[in-house]
């Protein structure tokens, strides 16, 4: 029997061909198979996906968003320093000309404070002091002020339900983020792990393609040895010299077709061109289908998986409570505003010899008692037009974000069921496929046997090789879509990560939730 040389592809595929039947582990004493797999496929992707990588740096901006958004509750503090000198005529003579004049020079020191709490209530403290001295005079005058002011809002921001609004709204908005940082994970998962299945499959196919080669030269070596024994026409070698060729151009396209998968799994990953092309093999085999029957206790507590963990829908529930949040502080603006001022405070006033110490002896000494101010403020915007157009389009984003969560969810809960039944389908096709190839690959034998009695005909043994190939390929794309349908029936339960670690598991992919 001759021998070919295969294309490096090719011998890569080789080394799959336990795909087709689905292999078992390898045995403890035997050294793991050389190549890509699915784990580390996997690994490299969640470092390097474009999704992953987006979501994380939408999850630093979420963060920001709340920093700046706990703006109006910072501490404002402010000093103000300020001195002046004023010279003036203390007498006038007679006649109305000035014959005396004073010069005095002033400091004045405060420092205030503001803020802002996100019960709406305002704090503003003022601690200043002042001095005074005339030129001539021995003593100079000094005074001071205490005060703190209570700003309370009872009406409009009571609660703060307005200015805390957009901090709170920023808070719902960064679980938002942050459950779309773990769709970003999921996606990642279900991208590579897609491609590493494509990958896959292209080998398989491969090989499929290279063993349907094989057997057409196999076919073309017996036919010319039959022809040079007479037993056959030398017309019966153009047909199968066109059917090895046809063969080689499938066999070409298969090696084209583990290329773009090997491109499309290394761009997945985020590596460089080179690195894509120094990708081994893909050596974890298909996942082994189980059969199974969907039933209503199954579907609905794979729906309950979905609801309680999908982080897209966690994504959309958090949009949706920062919409209703904003929309909620907006309304409160419509109020008028009606606020209490409250201050109490004490000024001292003291004079005596200029020194240093008296610019702060006031706050203590000469304290005659404490001051009180009690003041309401009403204001009422009469339209209020600005309110209440910001009203309309808050609940309008308010409802948009309900609609869409509540699509979500329904296509959520509906698409489980869906997904289940493709699985099950998916493991009931590739046993129909399987039953085929053992059928097809008889026939094979069959004819070849009776084409060598000249019982038969070559088209009868292609017709079969073709038969046999088809049914190969075609188990081919049941595995694929079998492993597809795992992946699906993950994703849509939400059971792709790990709910405590947020780890990927890739023994999630190849079992059913």
């Amino acid at each position: 029997m001759p021998r070919f040389t295969l294309s490096p592809a090719a011998r890569a595929g080789v080394a799959l061909a336990a795909l087709l039947a689905g292999a078992a582990p390898a045995r403890a004493q035997q050294a793991p198979p050389a190549g890509l797999t699915l784990a580390e496929a996997l690994e490299r992707a969640l470092r390097g996906n474009v999704d992953v990588l987006t979501a994380r740096a939408r999850l630093d901006g979420g963060r920001g968003e709340l920093i700046s958004a706990a703006a109006p509750f910072d501490l404002q503090l402010q000093a103000t320093v300020s001195g002046a000198q004023q010279s003036e005529y203390a007498q006038l003579s007679s006649g109305g000309l000035a014959t005396d004049a004073t010069v005095s020079r002033s400091a004045a020191y405060q420092l205030s404070a503001a803020r802002q709490l996100r019960s709406g209530v305002v704090l503003l403290p003022t601690v200043g002091v002042s001095r005074t001295t005339v030129a001539g005079l021995p003593v100079a005058d000094a005074g001071s002020s205490v005060s703190l002011a209570v700003v309370l809002p009872l009406l409009r921001d009571r609660g703060g339900r307005s200015v805390s609004a957009p901090e709170r709204a920023a808070r719902a908005g960064l679980s938002a983020y942050t459950a779309g940082m773990k769709h970003g994970l999921v996606t990642g998962v279900v991208d590579a792990a897609a491609d590493y299945w494509d990958y896959v499959a292209a080998q398989a196919r491969l090989q499929v393609m290279t063993n349907a080669e094989a057997r057409t030269a196999r076919l073309l070596d017996e036919t010319r040895r039959l022809v040079q024994a007479d037993e056959r026409p030398a017309a019966d070698l153009d047909g199968v010299s066109a059917t090895l060729a046809n063969r080689r151009a499938g066999r070409i396209a298969a090696e084209q077709r583990v290329v773009d998968t090997r491109n499309a799994l290394g761009q997945v990953m985020g590596l460089e061109p080179d690195q894509i092309a120094a990708l081994p093999a893909a050596v974890t085999p298909f996942p082994q289908p189980r059969a199974w029957t969907v039933d209503s206790a199954d579907t609905r507590r794979m729906v309950e998986l979905a609801l309680s963990r999908r982080p897209d829908l966690a994504v959309a529930a958090g949009q949706r409570r920062a919409a209703e949040i904003l929309a909620d502080g907006v309304r409160d603006g419509l109020k008028p505003r009606l606020d209490l001022r409250v201050e109490v405070g004490y000024a001292g006033h003291q004079l005596g010899p200029s020194a240093a110490g008296q610019l702060v002896r006031p706050l203590f000494e000469s304290v005659p008692g404490m001051n009180a101010t009690l003041k309401v403020d009403y204001q009422l915007p009469v339209g209020n037009l600005d309110a209440r157009g910001a009203l309309l389009q808050r609940q309008a984003m308010a409802e948009e974000q309900r609609v869409a969560e509540r699509d979500l969810r329904v296509r959520a809960a509906s698409g489980v069921a869906a997904a289940a039944q493709a699985l099950a389908r998916s493991a009931a096709q590739l046993a129909e496929a399987e039953r085929a190839v053992e059928l097809y690959r008889a026939a094979v034998e069959h004819e070849a046997e009776k084409n060598r009695l000249s019982a038969g005909t070559l088209f009868d043994v292609t017709y079969a090789q073709d038969n046999l190939t088809s049914a190969e390929l075609a188990v081919v794309d049941a595995r694929l879509a079998h492993a597809r349908a795992l992946l699906s029936i993950r994703f849509a339960t939400g059971t792709l990560l790990d709910p405590e670690t947020g780890a990927a598991d890739p023994a999630a992919l190849t079992t059913r939730p």
